[in-house]
């Protein structure tokens, strides 16, 4: 059972999202880099396929890293759950039989060390439950979230190179880089995380204006498609990609990677409510020694 479960955590938590990752990188690589608008994959060759899944096993853990850095940023789920979601009373009541069972004073112990220590009691009793389900779904949406953000850059940065195409061969295509939308759009992402930065450490003028040049820079990308050619496409096989495809196939990743997001956490506080009731629910197998009659 225990490798079916390692299995199932090495699909769910790094297979699967860095197949997402390593999707979204290649599209960023092919809207900076690519010679043509048209490529072909040959999918059918044992080496191909032998090399996406490497890649993509070893582009889930940096999604899992990635995921865990953006993750820290917020409050925890264990924070959340425990001062939040959970009743008092439910908390007060771990905290009264962990002390009963450890004798360790836990009462003004952090919310992590709290859960680590139910979950922990829980494992040790062998009824662990959906534990591993909580456990491997909570990786996977953290996982194919960080993916889906390089695929919303992928599709933004593809749909601004096609569009920034010209119908005459004469003119020589732009570079990448000399594109002034792709620097509006490498701008707003930097200042986004330059806010977020600023607001978690409580320096909010810093983060409203960061906000306000990320919007400025976004705006400046919208303005200067004004004169795009939306008749461009690049082609994946028979598929035609214009620019307004790719822009609703960035739309349409973005709200997926907010449904990920969200799922995330959702699972993540079931993990953490799920320990706490399971510790309350242990049962105390010390029995009572009877009392030794004294000798006469």
């Amino acid at each position: 059972m225990k490798e079916l479960q390692l299995t199932l955590y090495e699909v769910f938590g790094y297979l699967l999202p860095g197949a997402v990752l390593t999707g979204g990188v290649s599209l960023i690589f092919w809207a900076a880099f690519f010679p043509q608008t048209a490529i072909d994959f040959d999918i059918k060759t044992p080496e191909v396929w032998g090399t996406f899944l490497v890649s993509s096993y070893i582009a889930g853990h940096v999604a899992q890293g990635i995921g865990n850095a953006i993750v820290r940023r917020f409050e925890s789920a264990e924070d959340h759950a425990i001062n939040t979601v959970l009743e008092p009373e439910i908390v007060a009541a771990c905290k009264k039989k962990a002390k009963e069972l450890t004798g360790a004073d836990v009462e003004n112990a952090k919310p992590k060390w709290l859960y680590r220590l139910c979950d922990d009691a829980v494992i040790r009793s062998g009824k662990i439950g959906e534990r591993e389900v909580y456990v491997y779904r909570e990786g996977f949406y953290r996982g194919t979230f960080v993916g889906a953000v390089f695929i919303v850059l992928g599709f933004v940065l593809l749909a601004i190179r096609v569009l920034s195409q010209n119908d005459n061969p004469e003119v020589p295509r732009p570079a990448f880089l000399q594109i002034p939308t792709v620097w509006c759009v490498i701008v707003a992402v930097v200042v986004v995380f330059l806010a977020g930065g600023f607001w978690d450490r409580g320096k909010r003028t810093c983060a409203m204006v960061s906000g306000w040049l990320g919007i400025f820079a976004i705006v400046v990308a919208g303005l200067s498609l004004r004169s795009a050619n939306w008749f461009a496409f690049a082609s994946i096989g028979r598929m035609e990609l214009t620019g307004g495809r790719l822009l609703f196939l960035a739309a349409m990743s973005c709200i997926a990677a907010w449904f990920l997001w969200h799922r995330y956490w959702r699972f993540a506080e079931y993990r953490v409510t799920h320990a706490m009731f399971g510790f309350l629910t242990i049962k105390d197998d010390k029995k009572p020694e009877a009392p030794k009659t004294p000798a006469t």
